[in-house]
């Protein structure tokens, strides 16, 4: 039988899914190598009515330059004893789709929304909370392939154990840009010290801040918002999600879990402090960008004072 896996980055899923299904042995082909792909040809092309089941994979179909060609070449096919899939990572036209499921099983992958997809199959694959399946998301990334491989190396760690995500952060790959953001979140709470660390170690002034940036402008918004009655400050994701609905455009679409986290910063600074942090920030960039002060004196100094204004709020 055919199956034809087509659209976007949630193929691998249903792929892994057909595997699963099917536990036959597995030949993989890739489209791009030419003699690969002409030795897939010749496998599906031959049967042996005595033959063991066995499936047959080709991967990166999208790459074929004459791809609807190839549709109606595999059509007149009479496959025995084999699973065969296609995975092509786009999604085929109409015309291409019908022509496929005159001999094939089609599934189509289609998405709408990219992080709730990649939170729900974490979420589902190692049946843990939105919360800690949300916080593997931003340690990871949006990488369908580096997702699959990291929920492997989680699932074999924590084999017949409960799931802890400060034990997981110890045994993936965690992007920069998460490092980034959980020593901004520290500094937020009145703690520098991981934010120094950075310094210290990565040079990244011009990452921490932009990162500031945005933290502080998003407790802006959500400040404003809630003090307008716009959104809703609660201890409830649903509620708040709700509510946050409408105002999402905002934050530019940003996911509703990441803006909910931000509540605990809300009674931590003043709309006042806050646009002052806004505005120190501006002047830092500007004297870093003017040879004014050396990077790392300008952060240590901007770091000061966004620790006094917690300190002076509490």
């Amino acid at each position: 039988m055919f199956y034809i896996l087509t659209g976007d980055y949630s193929i691998e899923l249903e792929y892994n899914k057909l595997i699963k299904k099917n536990n036959y042995p597995i030949i993989t082909f890739d489209a791009t190598q030419k003699e690969d792909f002409e030795n897939f040809l010749q496998k599906i092309s031959t049967n042996n009515m005595f033959g063991n089941n066995e499936t047959i994979i080709l991967k990166r179909a999208e790459k074929l330059s004459k791809l609807s060609n190839f549709i109606k070449t595999i059509s007149n096919f009479n496959i025995l004893n084999k699973i065969v899939i296609i995975l092509i990572n786009k999604k085929l036209t109409a015309k291409q789709i019908k022509e496929c499921e005159s001999f094939a099983k089609v599934i189509i992958g289609e998405t709408k929304n990219e992080k709730d997809f990649y939170i729900n199959y974490i979420k589902n694959e190692l049946k843990i909370s939105t919360n800690d399946a949300f916080k593997l998301t931003e340690m990871i990334g949006h990488d369908i392939y580096k997702i699959k491989n990291e929920i492997e190396k989680i699932k074999n760690y924590f084999y017949e154990e409960e799931f802890y995500i400060e034990k997981a952060k110890n045994i993936i790959s965690i992007n920069e840009e998460y490092n980034s953001f959980e020593a901004i979140e520290n500094l937020l709470l009145g703690n520098p010290n991981e934010v120094y660390k950075m310094i210290n170690k990565d040079k990244s002034h011009m990452l921490i801040l932009y990162t500031l940036t945005k933290e502080f402008q998003n407790i802006l918004k959500l400040t404003l918002l809630i003090n307008e009655g716009k959104i809703i400050n609660t201890n409830n994701y649903n509620k708040f999600k709700n509510s946050y609905e409408n105002n999402k455009y905002l934050f530019n679409n940003t996911h509703p879990y990441s803006v909910f986290k931000k509540l605990k910063y809300i009674n931590k600074y003043t709309i006042s402090s806050i646009k002052e942090i806004l505005k120190e920030i501006l002047i830092t960039e500007a004297n870093i960008k003017n040879g004014l002060i050396k990077d790392d004196i300008a952060i240590e100094l901007l770091i000061k004072k966004v620790v006094i204004k917690y300190e002076n709020n509490k």
